[in-house]
């Protein structure tokens, strides 16, 4: 039986491939290649290298000027503003070694020490009773007030430099009465005295009675008693001073405070017999006494009178009202 063939409409792959193959030889063109093109792969980036030179910079542009202000060079006037706003432990701290210029304004002015508040001086400060003379020497002698912590040698030192002072506010104060005496003996100018005692002086006993027959023409006088510590393995307990009166009459004094006075009916009534002209009467601590008809009528003299009251408890105090 012959065999049958069947044309085929289109050529296998393989001889299609092989005709186009001869075409391209024909025509002198190399055949394409079938195969997939890949991309090329990027070439990795070397790392950036320094320069072997460093690469200097322009330099920025230059700043306007600014105003540059010599503290040095400033008015006199302006200075003691200054001045005046500090005290003298700042001036003599501080201020007063700025430059020559202040150094000059701050020991040529008396009028910077006129008024001594040496109060923000430090008690245990190194130096500070130099810095005390030095500011009462630099007072030129018309010091008018002082106020700090002192010695009664800086007292003595201070009625010696300026026998004119008009107020003395006397804190933390030690020193023997025969002291303070003279020394406050010497200032007959003297009107307002401030003094506390130190709380473990024990030279100061009867300072009050000293402090009025020294200075009979007081305006003001404010006083601290002492307190005495006792029983010091068993629990410290303080005990006032005894308030024994005045015996010296004050005929100028206007203001009377007592601090932690241990007052009697006698004593107070000594108080108003030797101050006659007293308007403002102020005492702490305990009253032991009794108020009768003819005291209240001579505590109505008084315009402000404070009391204590003895109730057994210190803190306690009252405003004595008088049935006027």
């Amino acid at each position: 039986m012959a065999k049958t063939f069947r044309a085929c409409s289109s050529p296998a792959p393989m001889q299609s491939s092989r005709i186009l193959h001869l075409q391209y030889l024909s025509q002198g063109k190399p055949m394409p290649s079938c195969r997939r093109r890949h991309r090329p792969r990027p070439r990795r980036k070397k790392p950036l290298s320094l320069p072997s030179t460093p690469v200097t910079l322009p330099p920025p542009p230059p700043s306007p000027p600014s105003e540059q202000r010599d503290w040095a060079a400033l008015p006199q006037d302006i200075l003691l503003v200054v001045f005046l706003k500090l005290g003298p432990g700042e001036i003599i701290q501080g201020a007063d070694l700025v430059c020559r210029a202040w150094r000059r304004v701050a020991v040529d002015e008396p009028m910077l020490w006129w008024r001594l508040k040496m109060g923000t001086v430090s008690v245990w400060s190194v130096g500070r009773d130099l810095m005390q003379r030095a500011a009462i020497d630099r007072g030129a002698g018309q010091c008018e007030a002082f106020s700090g912590s002192c010695c009664d040698r800086i007292l003595l030192y201070l009625v010696k430099r300026a026998p004119s002072s008009k107020s003395l506010h006397l804190s933390r104060f030690h020193g023997p009465n025969e002291g303070i005496h003279v020394a406050l003996k010497n200032l007959p100018l003297l009107e307002d005295l401030d003094i506390w005692p130190s709380y473990v002086s024990r030279d100061n006993e009867n300072l009050f009675e000293s402090v009025c027959q020294a200075c009979p023409l007081l305006k003001n006088l404010r006083f601290r008693f002492r307190t005495v510590s006792v029983g010091y393995y068993y629990g410290i307990n303080t005990v006032r001073e005894k308030f024994k009166g005045l015996a010296t009459t004050m005929c100028e004094l206007r203001s009377l405070q007592l601090f932690d006075c241990d007052l009697t009916d006698e004593g107070l009534t000594s108080i108003l017999d030797y101050c006659p002209v007293l308007e403002s009467l102020y005492i702490t601590g305990c009253f032991d006494g009794e108020m009768d008809r003819e005291l209240r009528a001579k505590c109505d003299r008084v315009k402000d009178l404070t009391l204590p009251y003895d109730t057994g408890e210190d803190s306690v105090w009252i405003k004595y009202l008088s049935s006027r």
